[in-house]
């Protein structure tokens, strides 16, 4: 080959396209101490409705009780940071009229991160159990 003729460089050698590369990460903030203390105290005080009031056997319903995770609320997100999700809550008053199998049905929901709802869990138990033993 002639040295003024330039040879086109091979093309580096590439995967398939993984789609899921190309969607948004999930970034789930934590909570304030404050804020998580509000969240304990909701819970306890029944107000709001949590994913983990679903029993193992009723996680299938999931999508029906937050409707957009069944509107697909979650397509655009990349399915590994989906991890970081402890728990989907909402608040009773944003319930909507009907339930499905006597659980409420919200078009709305707020996520709590995993670390969160480990904290949360052990401050859950406490206050129940604080509760129990208020003297009357």
């Amino acid at each position: 080959m002639p040295e003024d003729e330039k040879t086109v460089p091979e093309a580096p050698e590439s995967g398939e396209l993984n789609f899921d590369d190309l969607k948004e990460a999930l970034n789930l903030p934590l909570l304030s101490d404050d804020k998580l203390r509000e969240f304990v105290d909701d819970f306890v005080s029944n107000r709001i409705f949590t994913s983990a009031h679903l029993k193992d056997t009723e996680v299938d319903m999931l999508p029906m009780i937050f409707m957009p995770v069944a509107m697909g609320c979650f397509s655009s997100v990349q399915p590994d940071t989906l991890k970081q999700i402890g728990c989907l809550y909402e608040f009773y008053e944003k319930a909507l009229p009907r339930s499905m199998n006597g659980k409420p049905m919200f078009m709305s929901f707020k996520m709590l991160h995993i670390d969160d709802w480990t904290r949360a869990m052990k401050a859950i138990d406490r206050e129940q159990d604080r509760r129990k033993s208020i003297e009357l």
